[in-house]
Order: C-alpha cells, then structure tokens, then sequence
C-alpha cells in the first residue's frame, strides 16, 4: 500500500485486470458459446478473460433454448418429427427428435393421427356416417350423422357389348333444398388408357349431377369401350366428392366389366357346347343399394355350382353366412342389419366376388 494521491508507475486503482500480461486484455465475465453467430448460445456460460469488447464466439446473455449445432448457423432448435406410417400429413404419438431442421422421410410435423395405418383417417376428415369409424379422430363415431341426408353411389355390373353402364346416386331421405356431388371415374384393373399390351375399357369422366329438391336420385353414365381382344373380369370405380347440402355415405361405386364371348361352332357341326367349356363368369349385384329394409343378391354365373355367402361388418366381424345358394338366383339378406357399411362376398369354388352394401336407417 502507497501514501500517495498518485498512482506509481506500473500500479493501478482497481484490481480487476485478468491478465497483467497483456494490455488489450483487461476484464473478465461470464459469456456464453456461440460459435455460428446465430444468436442461440451452448451451455451454462464460462469465464471469460477479454478487452474493449466480446470475442468472436461468444455472447453476454444466455438464450432461450441451447443451440443444438453450433457449427451451422442455420439450425439451432431440436424438432419433434411424428411418425407418419399411412402418409396421410398427420403423425402418430411416435416420435424422433431432430437437429437439422430437415424432416426425416416418414415423419411429419402435425401429430394427432388416432389411426396411423389408415391415410383416411386423421384430424378434421369429413365424419363418413355408417362406417363405425372414428374418422376425424375426434373420439366419437359417426357424431352428426343421425339426421344427415347421405348420399351413395351404387355398383353395376356390365357387359362389354353392352357398351354404356349406368350407376344411381341416391338420397338417404328426401331434402328440401338440391343435393350437388361430383364425380369422377378412377382406374382399377381397368383403365381409361391403352397401353401396348392391353386396350382402354372405358371413357373417363368426370363432372356433377344435382338432385332436385324433392327427389332422391340421380344417375350417371359411362361409356364401356367394346374390342375384340379377350380379357379378364376388371373394374373401375366412380367416386363421390364435394357434396353441397349432403354428407357422403357410400362414395366409390364400383363397375365390373364382364367380357364372356360367346363359344364358336362350326356351321355344319351338330354337337351342342357343353357347359363346362364356356368361360365361366360369376356376377354379383344388390339391389337396393343402399337400402333402409332388406337387400335382394341376384347371382349369374356359367357355372352350376352353388354359392356360398359370407357377410362382414365395416371392423370385419362376421354377420351372416348362407351356404348351398342356387348358382342363378335371388338371395335375401339384410333385414336386421344395423345402419352401416358391410361387404358381401359370393363364393363359387376357388372363384369370389366381393361387394360392399350400405344400410340406411329407417
């Protein structure tokens, strides 16, 4: 200590120089890492011995959350990603956390996906009524549906020769104000375009019917391309979109395109074909459909063997079978089905058809 009102050469005032050895350094504090400059800092902070201002590196304050890569400037906040197994936009409660900002391949930002299996199936999906599904994952089945007007589209079954097939939207109940639905045609087996190894078995289309205030039904048609090449049993389908003043109910109509020729003789020839050499061809068709009481199965087929029948719900379970049914014929079923979706399966032998019925409430 010094009795002097000066300070001697080489001494100071104050004692908070952090290092005596060098003259531009002078003050230490505690700073934070920031090596990429992008303002979000690493860590708990350390002391910091330092000049006039704060080295490249570092901040003063810490920030909110940690940076998670220091080394790029661009990416700073882990991310929570949602598995996305049905690619539907909506993850499940499966997660991934991320720190390079770029979304892994099957995951998603938006979790809330009650059925992750299912891409029809995520938050605010339009409620189908009928299907015992909760759609929208709101946690209720078929909620508003008790006095909707549903609309549905049937299936058909048609001919090639025939070359049109006519499918019936209907009303679940008559309205008081028009119904609007669009439609457009969609490829199965069979498609709107030629390829080189297989020719077109339908026009496309698309547009919108409306169902005057009153009625309850409307159609559309579609033109079956008719050629001289062989094929076998294929379908398309219709499907129902943006209704106006209905929900939809059942939205995908399906059209089996049966294409049996009929077997070639010889003028002079007396022997008449036996049945077993016509290509055998089984078809399916219900009527109503939909339908708020029973349904009628008619059945056609080459083939003299006889059916089994085999019904399950929308979930799967099984409702009803019948067995032995008449190869051509009529069948009932339906009568105390409960309102919703099932499908229908004709069993001939090692050949099935498969269509789906939609009860109505009364």
């Amino acid at each position: 200590m010094l009795c002097s009102s000066t300070a001697t050469l080489g001494y100071s005032t104050n004692n908070t120089d952090c290092d005596e050895n060098n003259s531009n350094i002078f003050q230490s504090a505690t700073l934070y890492a920031d090596a990429d400059g992008d303002t979000y800092t690493v860590g708990n902070g350390t002391t910091v011995c330092y000049g006039a201002t704060i080295p490249s590196g570092y901040r003063a304050t810490k920030s909110t959350t940690d940076d998670c890569n220091d080394n790029d400037a661009a990416v700073h906040s882990v991310i929570t990603y949602y598995r996305d197994a049905d690619i539907d936009g909506y993850g499940s409660s499966v997660t991934i956390n991320v720190c390079n900002g770029i979304s892994p391949t099957g995951y998603v930002r938006i979790s809330g996906d009650c059925n992750d299996n299912n891409a029809a199936v995520y938050p605010n999906a339009t409620e189908i009524c009928g299907n015992g599904i909760d759609d929208n994952c709101d946690g209720q089945i078929d909620e508003g549906c008790n006095n909707k007007v549903l609309l549905s589209i049937s299936d058909a079954v048609v001919y090639e020769s025939e070359g049109i097939v006519t499918l019936t939207i209907s009303l679940s109940k008559q309205t008081n104000q028009p119904v609007t639905v669009n439609y457009a045609t969609a490829d199965g087996t069979a498609r709107s375009k030629a390829n080189k190894n297989n020719p077109a078995d339908y026009i496309v289309k698309s547009g919108s019917v409306t169902i005057p205030e009153g009625a309850q039904s409307a159609t559309v048609t579609i033109t079956i391309i008719s050629d001289n090449v062989q094929e076998l049993t294929e379908q398309f389908y219709v499907v129902l979109s943006k209704p106006v003043n209905a929900a939809i109910g059942k939205g995908t109509g399906t059209v089996t395109i049966m294409d049996v020729f009929a077997p070639t003789t010889k003028a002079k020839s007396t022997n008449p074909v036996k049945e077993d050499e016509l290509l055998s061809a089984l078809t399916v068709q219900a009527m109503p459909n939909p339908s708020s009481n029973h349904f009628t199965i008619f059945t056609k087929s080459s083939n003299k063997q006889v059916l089994n029948v085999r019904v399950v719900d929308a979930l799967g379970r099984l409702i009803e079978t019948k067995n032995n049914i008449p190869a051509n014929g009529t069948s009932r079923i339906g009568n105390n089905y409960r309102p919703g979706i099932y499908f229908v399966e004709i069993i001939q032998g090692s050949e099935s058809k498969r269509i789906q019925i939609v009860k109505n409430a009364n």
